[in-house]
């Protein structure tokens, strides 16, 4: 826990706890007198991670670890410190009545974190029960909870029109939204470019496809050149003869790209065997040409493939 941000729960539980036993009270050792200063009737001692070597005030960077014990004033005569434990661990004697009223770390977190919720809950039914009978509360209470940020904007433009009060403000930028969701021309905007832009990136997808495309001929060619009676080549005949071109079989899509690249029918391709760098030259070249003649045909259009060379 930050002991510098839990006065407040100090204080709601001072007629309640006798002892605290701290952890990560995030304490340098030139701040551990704050642990007098948390509650007036209450001393206390801890450990923090610079005890053997002390940082300077100017130097100090955001607060971790530390151990350490608070009791009330009036039991200052029966709790004694005590020396012994490392720098993460510190003890005191207590000399009396054993039935002192203690907290542990793990009881104090859940204290503090029923707390926080209740304050939560408690917020939020005020919002909600402000928003059907008190508008102006309900503002207030959502401007409290935004905090500094909600009093950034006190006036809105939208086009050509000014909205400076709470209201105006809410409408404006409900006119904004809906404006931005709107298909709008702007004079200023470059088609060409946009539709350069959109030209190249189709082109990109194209070059794309063509890789994919290589690599599902390369299986084809593998099936073709296995045996007759495999599975596999007897699967490709099978499916090339009886599966119209409006299947999603992964043949039929083979098929397309055959016809795409201007190569033969897949059928004569399985039927007519050739070696494995034939068909690489084969179906490399045919991609290669079409994409080649593609880009030739569209080079003028295109704003960045005026680098590329034509021949």
């Amino acid at each position: 826990m930050n002991i510098l941000t839990c006065g407040p729960l100090f204080t709601e539980l001072k007629d309640s706890i006798d002892i605290y036993l701290l952890q990560e009270h995030w304490l340098f050792h030139c701040q551990l007198k704050m642990l007098n200063d948390i509650l007036h009737n209450y001393n206390g001692v801890g450990k923090v991670v610079d005890s053997s070597d002390p940082i300077t005030p100017w130097r100090m960077s955001r607060g971790y670890g530390g151990t350490a014990i608070l009791w009330k004033k009036n039991l200052e005569s029966i709790v004694t410190p005590l020396t012994i434990g490392n720098n993460r661990i510190h003890c005191i004697e207590i000399n009396g009545d054993s039935s002192l009223i203690k907290i542990t770390t793990q009881e104090l977190r859940k204290l503090c974190g029923i707390e926080a919720a209740q304050k939560r809950i408690q917020d939020r039914n005020e919002i909600i029960e402000a928003r059907s009978s008190n508008k102006t509360l309900f503002y207030k209470l959502i401007n409290q909870q935004r905090g500094k940020l909600s009093r950034r904007i006190d006036e809105l433009n939208v086009g050509d029109n000014i909205y400076n009060t709470l209201d105006q403000i809410m409408e404006g930028w409900k006119i904004h939204f809906g404006q931005l969701a709107e298909n709008t021309l702007d004079e200023n905007f470059d088609s060409n470019y946009l539709k350069t832009t959109e030209n190249e990136y189709k082109n990109i997808i194209e070059l794309c496809k063509a890789e994919i495309h290589i690599k599902i001929l390369t299986i084809f060619g593998n099936i073709t050149r296995a045996n007759e009676n495999s599975c596999e080549w007897r699967l490709v005949e099978r499916q090339l003869q009886i599966k119209s071109k409006d299947s999603n079989s992964w043949f039929i899509d083979m098929k397309k790209i055959c016809i795409k690249y201007n190569l033969e029918n897949p059928l004569s391709l399985l039927y007519n065997e050739l070696s494995k760098g034939k068909w690489k030259k084969m179906t490399t070249t045919a991609v290669q040409k079409y994409s080649t003649t593609r880009i030739k045909e569209e080079i003028m259009y295109y704003f960045s493939m005026k680098y590329i060379p034509k021949s």
